[in-house]
């Protein structure tokens, strides 16, 4: 809602962040940030739940429909364009209804509790704890139904507190098993840290790996550091733990 006393289009609305712990908070979003193409909105360590409601994302519309939302953790942040969402169009397609909808937006870096779920390699593998970005719309009669992909590619980053990345470390995304997958990413070090920008049409959780991977049947042959180095980044894979086949047929 705008601020109460002002009846300006620049006002500033509120949107309630509920923590990990479920206690709410209040957060202003300054409208005239909007109009200039961008608006941040920060939870503290740990991370939460942000509640936009119509209301809010009309007037964040209405001010600027390519306004960009950004989510941020203390090392991690979400990139929302609002014209990669219909809302209304998703709302009808998932057959909810209400006036009160809102959007929920899930932004939490994931502790050593909450990694039960996901591949027991990753405690091995792991350059940054997982974060967590979810989607959510909500009808406001107790109805919600997610967010799971987008039509472009959309950007969040991880920061780690070092410049010494090796070479085989790799974006990821892990799915519903807990499995985690290649996520295109690039790395970029300045003042001791490495942010990672990562590129993906899907929501979910991400993090940061060192997966090495090498085949005895490279060995000295002329393409070894090219397929250890995208076998490491998952996007070859071998025909076993123990050969490449650097031979072989391919169908």
């Amino acid at each position: 809602m705008p601020d109460p006393g002002t009846d300006d289009s620049a006002s500033d609305y509120t949107l309630d962040l509920i923590d990990p712990q479920g206690n709410k908070q209040t957060v202003k979003v300054n409208m005239e940030r909007v109009k200039e193409g961008i608006v941040t909105l920060a939870a503290g360590e740990g991370g939460g739940r942000f509640q936009l409601t119509a209301e809010l994302l009309n007037a964040i519309r209405t001010a600027n429909p390519d306004s960009i939302v950004e989510f941020q953790l203390p090392a991690a942040a979400f990139k929302l364009p609002l014209g990669e969402l219909d809302l209304q169009e998703r709302l009808a397609a998932a057959g909810l209804e209400g006036s009160q909808w809102h959007l929920e937006v899930v932004a939490q870096q994931m502790d050593s509790s909450d990694e039960a779920g996901l591949n027991s390699g990753f405690q091995t593998d792991k350059l940054s704890q997982p974060v967590r970005f979810q989607l959510f719309i909500a009808d406001g009669e107790g109805k919600s139904v997610p967010v799971t992909a987008f039509d472009s590619y959309v950007e969040r980053t991880i920061t780690v507190d070092k410049t010494d990345i090796p070479d085989s470390a790799s974006a990821v995304w892990f799915d519903e098993q807990g499995e985690y997958r290649f996520a295109p990413a690039t790395f970029e070090a300045a003042n001791g840290q490495t942010t990672v920008t990562i590129k993906s049409k899907g929501t979910g959780t991400f993090a940061l790996i060192q997966h090495p991977v090498s085949f005895p049947d490279m060995d000295q042959h002329w393409a070894e550091q090219a397929v250890n180095l995208l076998a490491s980044k998952m996007v070859v894979q071998g025909r076993d733990a123990e050969g490449f086949d650097p031979k072989g047929a391919i169908t």
